[in-house]
Formats: C-alpha cells, structure tokens, sequence
C-alpha cells in the first residue's frame, strides 16, 4: 500500500546561491533539488535549468512542490534584493 500525501514528510527547501541548488530535505535526508544558474549579465537573474528527485522519492509529487515553492521562494527572495527570477 502507498503512502497518502499526508503521511509523507513535506520537504524543506534550502537555497544554496552559491551552489546555484535549491534543495529539497525530509528527514535530513536530500531527496532532490534544482539546478538554476545564477545569471550576472545583462543583469542580475536566477534561470532554474534542471529538476532532480531521488529514485526512492519519484512519482510523490516532489518536483512539483519544489517547482512550485521554488518559484514562490525565489519570487519574494530575489524581488526584496531586485534579482529577478527567470
């Protein structure tokens, strides 16, 4: 039997600029991240390029949320910096 959506841990998403990955952590594991470039010219930009989910963790819906709090996270991080998100 699989687990519901509400029993599985929700992934804490941890930005690592300099590494240019957000990634996703449950239970102190990383189980997957995005890859994004960090853009200098023309100007200042995060591009995310690539998504990541640990094989144990496909099909759970992780991509998805990462995408989408990425895009909520990144939005009020870099607008408060004037680094818009690609």
């Amino acid at each position: 039997m699989s687990e519901s959506p509400t029993e599985r841990p929700v992934p804490e998403l941890i930005d690592d600029r300099t590494a240019g990955m957000l990634r996703a952590v449950a239970e102190d594991e990383v189980i997957g991240h995005i890859q994004y470039l960090v853009l200098e010219t023309p100007e200042a930009a995060l591009a995310p390029v690539h998504t990541i989910v640990d094989p144990g963790h496909e099909g759970h819906g992780i991509a998805s949320q990462a995408a989408s709090a990425q895009s909520r996270a990144f939005s009020v991080r870099t607008l408060g910096q004037g680094v818009p998100f690609a």
